[in-house]
């Protein structure tokens, strides 16, 4: 179970273009300017081991984190893209295996 962390920095963000390799890190006073950015490589993976890291959990393993991205798709392509995060946040408030509620995503009616 994740630590709560008891303050968030947004004073750092990564904004990623998935027709991109490269995200950019981006500091600034989030009012859209960036004061300066630098080119840095980074996984899924990666960024997810480390977050996993900053807020006291340990990440997902491979087929976990499949199994969250599998959900995600479902949320995904059965209604709005917003659904994605807020499903896997969902699942994960439970404390049951993602497996177990991929099915019950695929059976939500979406007429």
């Amino acid at each position: 179970m994740c630590a709560r962390p008891e303050t968030v920095n947004l004073r750092r963000i990564r904004v990623c273009d998935p027709r991109i390799p490269l995200c950019t890190a981006v500091s600034g006073n989030m009012s859209g300017v960036p004061e300066s950015t630098e080119e840095v490589a980074v996984t899924a993976e990666e960024w997810v081991r480390t977050f996993a890291e900053q807020i006291g959990c340990d990440p997902p393993g491979e087929q976990q984190m499949d199994e969250i991205l599998r959900l995600a798709s479902v949320a995904a392509h059965a209604s709005e893209r917003k659904a994605a995060p807020i499903a896997c946040w969902l699942a994960g408030t439970t404390g049951r295996p993602v497996a177990e509620l991929i099915p019950v995503a695929e059976a939500v009616p979406t007429d």
